[in-house]
């Protein structure tokens, strides 16, 4: 009976690291893809105003050369 017994707490204790295990790579799993998808958000954002106003605000001559 009490070799039973031993098996069963060894499969339970098993089973409990099993699913902690699981439940880190999970969460590992998740944080990362969150990490990425902020990330590539990072190129999406709009230019600031004084780029956009730099860029507008060129001068070119009649002859398209940079003045």
């Amino acid at each position: 009976m009490t070799e039973k017994l031993a098996t069963n707490i060894a499969m339970v204790v098993k089973a409990a690291r099993s699913r902690r295990k699981s439940v880190i790579g999970v969460s590992l799993s998740f944080y990362v893809f969150i990490l990425f998808h902020s990330c590539s958000h990072v190129n999406s954002f709009p230019q600031p105003l004084w780029t956009v106003a730099a860029k507008r605000n060129t001068v070119w001559s009649i002859n398209g050369e940079l003045r």
